[in-house]
């Protein structure tokens, strides 16, 4: 663990002096799922809600399977569900593209595109799994590879959503960290860790991580508010940490702007269906 953290800060450094990319043209992949989610756009009744699921290192089977399981579980409450999903390593799926900056860039740009400015009627989950650093996320492709995500760039990548109301999952050790970062007045933002924490489940071949099966797993209720939906998936987290005596805990955090409370208080399945929370 140690040895792939000095990695990741190693490339982190490298990537601050490096150029902004080039504009390139859509992945040929990424191009198939963008029209598909336009056609979603086009037909699908208001509000519009669009999921971009990343798996972001491709040295675990863990994160490709987080990104599986919340899309499962999203689509069961929004069946309409405009979906991005993008992954390294291999064996991925063969119709997702892969997760480099420049493809994340552009999902997450093309996912924009399909909102009303406003941010009205409108509604996002973003999912980035991934191992972690503190202040950073692995790009990495394969274990050679040094590619990392630092608090800056995953904030411009999320810039285009502009004022949609966002629910961002970020499933990696020290995740925490990121929350100052990317806090925002439409975000609600959920980590698997805190700052200073490492988390769970991310081994070679595992299905999932552990926070991300807990939030979506056999015991997910969509029905409870969001707050509770996370303190379930915390406590879960919590008990099986104790149980497999892995410490120290991973301590999960939630992050909710001012203006997000009154939707936080609202079930998964209310707020994804654009229901007007009471105040």
């Amino acid at each position: 663990m140690r040895s792939r953290l000095l990695v990741l800060a190693t490339a982190l450094l490298l990537s601050l002096t490096a150029c902004a990319a080039p504009k390139i043209a859509l992945d040929p992949l990424l191009k198939a799922q963008v029209d598909a989610a336009a056609q979603v756009a086009r037909t699908a009744e208001r509000p519009m809600a669009v999921f971009v699921g990343a798996a972001m290192d491709g040295s675990s089977t863990a994160f490709v399977g987080d990104v599986r399981l919340a899309e499962l579980q999203l689509r069961h409450q929004a069946p309409q569900l405009a979906v991005l999903r993008l992954a390294n390593g291999a064996p991925k799926p063969a119709d997702w593209p892969g997760a480099s900056s420049a493809s994340l860039r552009q999902a997450l740009a093309s996912a924009g595109a399909l909102l009303p400015s406003d941010g009205r009627n409108a509604r996002a989950v973003v999912l980035l799994s991934s191992h972690g650093g503190k202040g950073l996320l692995s790009l990495a492709a394969t274990e050679r590879d040094n590619a990392v995500a630092d608090a800056r760039q995953l904030e411009a990548w999320l810039e285009p959503l502009g004022r949609t109301p966002t629910l961002l999952i970020i499933s990696a050790c020290y995740s925490g960290s990121l929350i100052p970062a990317l806090q925002q007045p439409n975000r609600i933002i959920i980590t698997a860790a805190a700052a200073n924490r490492a988390s769970f489940g991310c081994d070679v071949d595992s299905s999932d991580t552990y926070f991300i099966e807990e939030l979506f797993g056999s015991r997910f209720d969509a029905d409870v508010p969001i707050t509770e939906w996370f303190r379930q998936a915390r406590q879960g987290v919590s008990a099986r940490e104790k149980a497999m005596k892995l410490s120290p805990a991973s301590n999960p955090q939630i992050w909710i702007a001012d203006g997000m409370k009154p939707m936080a208080a609202q079930s998964l399945a209310a707020w994804l269906g654009g229901e007007t929370p009471s105040r």
